[in-house]
């Protein structure tokens, strides 16, 4: 049986540059957002997603959150893993843990 996953937006509580972060979603080593751009500059603030992907029940997909630096190794803000299991509407959350903190929810739902 396939299901429509929707990512729908991230929201930042915490960002780990005082300027913003210049993230960017990976599933699979590959980046899928955004899609146009290398990155997004996320402040404390909802930024809308809007990535829609057909998968199977049962599915388990891992998505990391990245932050773009250029001049030294891009920072991993954390990874969360979905499981396609039920239909519904949900919210996970990356938190990076370390000397600098960030916080973020995905929010996505399976239809």
């Amino acid at each position: 049986m396939d299901y429509k996953l929707r990512i729908l937006s991230l929201k930042c509580y915490l960002k780990d540059e005082s300027g913003g972060d210049e993230v960017y979603l990976k599933s699979a080593g590959k980046k899928i957002w955004p899609v146009e751009e290398k990155y997004v500059v996320a402040k404390e603030e909802t930024t809308p997603i809007e990535l829609e992907f057909i998968i199977q029940k049962g599915a388990v997909i891992s998505y990391e959150l990245w932050d773009h630096d250029t001049l030294s190794a891009n920072d991993h803000l954390g990874s969360i893993t979905i499981t396609a299991e039920a239909h519904g509407h949900f919210v996970n959350e990356f938190t990076k843990q370390g000397k600098d903190n960030s916080k973020y929810a995905l929010e996505w739902e399976i239809g």
